[in-house]
């Protein structure tokens, strides 16, 4: 019989800085030591949960000497989903712009311009939530993985980050999945997905065949639309294999500056509504007038589709999106879309010089194979938005010899948690003057050099 490994220590150990990943870092005298739930200057105790090449990765246990800028979380699972709960609201921009500045200079080489990080601080933001399920006495519950522990689950009622809607239809959901008698061994996760009307839909992905949980929506509301899917269970993703139960409306829809798009419990979509209205707003000045635009990483369309011109080009993985985005192209008028559906790095178009190319990808950042044909054959104008500075710190410092940054913005999409999307404006360096011009609406035609 195997014996557990005997836990170690807490570490006691004086904090100093935010790391760029969020936890903030100390030393021992042997070894460094990343806290999760911890603050700058705060004298603590911090039970490991990780440990490799000499960095201990844990949470913080006990504090000795607080922060004057700890205040008390908003939940007892505040580390699982939003470890900067413990952090005064009103210094969370001002941190994250020094952290993102930092990074960028001292990891990349690259010099931000002046920024701001804009956007309130504050919970009930998310549109969009991924449960998973632990066994607890009362029966299954929601849960979230323990940040750094080995799989471990942590039992919960609701997230605050989500819409109230969102954790309303939640529990529902559980409560019915409790009364069916279900157990967390055979579920997989559950996603919700709200729009600001108040609508949800759910998707809840099973590891065995089930008898469905419901027979209609009745007494079920905010929850409009609800799918059962049969997910491999060798998988540990949330793919679809098989649905089960179909109830309820399909999709439901969201606007974004006027513009109507429909999603489902499985599109992409953003999911902070007003900053991403924000996001878009900053966008808009700087795609090229009366010149092709392409949209990569498209999602179902919403950076596109709220641009308006004519004969976009969008390249998108999932056909689901393509679906979405077909239909959304359709409902808001845009004349002549150009949908590809395909990899980015499968389907590079070759690009017009003088055209305006948005890219938003996932956290992985631009596929290598992206970055080089940018870098070899790019349009004029970049306009990349990211939900992963560190990504696109590296692909920019790839492209900045033959580009400029010209403009650089940062938007709290997540607040309470480290993370953050930023705006990066690249100019072709041959035309970079010529480009500016006409992004503050000169007219005169631009004069593409190779």
């Amino acid at each position: 019989m195997a014996r557990s490994k005997k836990p170690r220590p807490p570490i006691d150990v004086e904090l100093g800085q935010f790391c760029f990943t969020g936890q903030v870092e100390g030393h021992t005298e042997t070894r460094r030591v990343l806290a999760w739930g911890g603050l700058p200057g705060e004298h603590v105790l911090v039970r490991e949960r990780k440990r490799k090449r000499g960095t201990s990765i844990g949470v913080v246990e006990e504090i000795f000497r607080p922060s004057p800028d700890r205040v008390p979380p908003l939940e007892d699972h505040y580390i699982c989903s939003s470890p900067w709960q413990v952090l005064n609201p009103e210094r969370e921009n001002e941190i994250k712009h020094d952290l993102v500045r930092d990074w960028f200079s001292q990891e990349h080489g690259i010099e931000l311009p002046d920024f701001e990080v804009v956007g309130d601080v504050r919970v009930g933001y998310r549109n969009k939530l991924e449960f998973g399920f632990a066994n607890t006495d009362e029966g299954v519950s929601l849960s979230f993985f323990e940040r750094g522990g080995p799989g471990r689950r942590m039992p919960l009622e609701s997230c605050c980050l989500g819409q109230n809607e969102i954790n309303e239809a939640a529990q529902k959901i559980v409560k019915r999945c409790r009364a069916a008698g279900y157990e967390s061994r055979s579920l997989k996760s559950l996603m919700l997905r709200s729009n600001q009307a108040g609508e949800v839909l759910a998707g809840l992905y099973v590891r065995d065949e089930l008898p469905p949980p419901f027979t209609s929506l009745d007494d079920l509301e905010p929850l409009v639309g609800f799918r059962m899917y049969l997910s491999n269970p060798k998988s540990p993703a949330s793919v679809v294999d098989r649905v089960i139960q179909d109830l309820g409306l399909a999709e439901i829809d969201e606007y974004l500056h006027g513009h109507r798009f429909s999603m489902t419990d499985r599109s992409f979509f953003q999911v902070n509504i007003p900053m991403f209205e924000t996001a878009l707003s900053a966008i808009r000045p700087h795609v090229l007038p009366d010149r092709p635009v392409y949209d990569l990483y498209a999602g179902v369309g919403t950076i596109g589709i709220n641009l308006g011109v004519a004969g976009t080009h969008f390249v998108e993985i999932e056909p689901e999106c393509t679906r979405q985005l077909e239909l959304n192209c359709q409902r808001n008028g845009l004349e002549a879309p150009q949908i590809i559906t395909s990899p980015a790095e499968k389907a590079i178009p070759e690009f017009c010089r003088d055209a305006t190319l948005i890219v938003d990808p996932p956290r992985v950042g631009l596929h290598p194979k992206v970055v080089k044909a940018l870098a070899e054959s790019g349009p004029d104008r970049v306009i990349y938005l990211s939900c992963n500075p560190d990504t696109q710190a590296r692909d920019l410092s790839i492209l900045m010899p033959g580009y400029t940054l010209t403009d650089f913005q940062a938007f709290n999409f997540f607040p309470r948690t480290p993370h953050l999307e930023t705006l990066s404006i690249l100019d072709r360096k041959a035309c970079t003057a010529s480009a500016i011009e006409v992004s503050h609406g000169n007219s005169s035609d631009l004069n593409p050099q190779d």
